[in-house]
């Protein structure tokens, strides 16, 4: 068994992968990226068709997430660790990106700046309320 595969007994949904395994099943359809830092952040780099969910709105978004399988990414994995430990019931399936962003920016992997549909959710969202 990879270390990446390895689940914790009383966490059964969550699973911690890197970035390699992250953008293949991205490519496939298989998930949605879901990027949980702040909206600087995200308008700074962001991974191009992830959707922002700064980590205080995640429960907001749950009806969305709930029955879809989901990575939880942030700067360097620290948040999304967290978020996957403390709010695993809100997924059906998640996976946290270890490394985070900061990872898959040295690995290579394309990145995206500035706004767009990732954040244009959250924004309506925003303004709704």
């Amino acid at each position: 068994m990879k270390i990446s595969e390895y689940r914790m007994p009383y966490l059964r949904n969550v699973i911690d992968e890197y970035p390699s395994t992250v953008r293949r099943m991205y490519r496939r359809g298989e998930v949605m990226i879901v990027d949980i830092r702040t909206i600087e952040e995200y308008l700074d780099h962001h991974i191009p068709g992830s959707i922002l969910i700064p980590m205080e709105f995640v429960e907001d978004f749950a009806n969305i997430l709930a029955d879809k399988e989901v990575v939880i990414a942030c700067e360097h994995g620290n948040r999304s660790y967290y978020l996957t430990r403390t709010k695993s019931n809100l997924f059906r399936k998640c996976y946290n990106m270890l490394g985070g962003i900061d990872l898959w920016m040295r690995i290579g992997y394309e990145i995206a700046s500035g706004k767009d549909k990732g954040l244009e959710m959250l924004l309506s969202y925003l303004e709704g309320t």
